[in-house]
């Protein structure tokens, strides 16, 4: 068995929106395919799903699911700088609900060794019911992943999120270093 060598808090962290850019691939592949001109801003309050006729969702989920998928995926802005500041005072863990596209879990893998070497597989949560994780303090941009967490739930602000009203948002990754460093 695996013990945590050193003994600080647990900060999980969600991939897609709050490490990883995915949606802007997703957007870029969805309007090369359908000629469209579909924008964050267009989801703005909302998920892609919400956004596109029902016979296209199965495309977006395909290419989420590719093989290759996280190899084109860019990070999101200051998130290698915080997690490498954050990592000297909390043991961090990416905790995605990856099992819906089994098929990215090794480009995932790859995106994290190639953007955060603080964060070996050793530090990779694939899992598909968030709230069962144990950590102290928890990242996520979808507000159903933080049930539990109470005051140690904080969303990341991203385009879907961005009109509800949570008491915890952090809207960069500036605000999560000040808030936790």
């Amino acid at each position: 068995m695996h013990r945590r060598e050193i003994l600080k808090p647990i900060l999980a962290v969600d991939m897609d929106e709050v490490l990883a850019d995915s949606i802007t691939l997703v957007l870029e592949l969805y309007n090369k395919a359908y000629s469209a001109n579909l924008s964050k801003q267009d989801l703005f309050g909302k998920t892609i799903y919400d956004c596109l006729p029902s016979s296209h969702i199965s495309f977006i989920k395909e290419q989420q699911n590719r093989v290759n998928f996280y190899r084109e995926v860019a990070v999101i802005q200051g998130a290698q700088e915080g997690i490498a500041i954050l990592s000297e005072k909390y043991d961090i863990y990416v905790v995605s609900a990856a099992l819906e596209f089994p098929h990215s879990l090794a480009s995932r893998c790859a995106f994290i060794e190639q953007n955060f070497p603080e964060l070996t597989w050793r530090k990779l949560i694939f899992c598909a019911n968030k709230p069962l994780i144990k950590a102290d303090i928890l990242l996520d941009d979808m507000t159903e992943n933080l049930v539990g967490f109470g005051a140690n739930g904080f969303v990341f602000t991203a385009y879907h999120n961005a009109t509800l009203n949570y008491p915890n948002r952090l809207n960069s990754w500036e605000e999560v270093v000040d808030r936790f460093s």
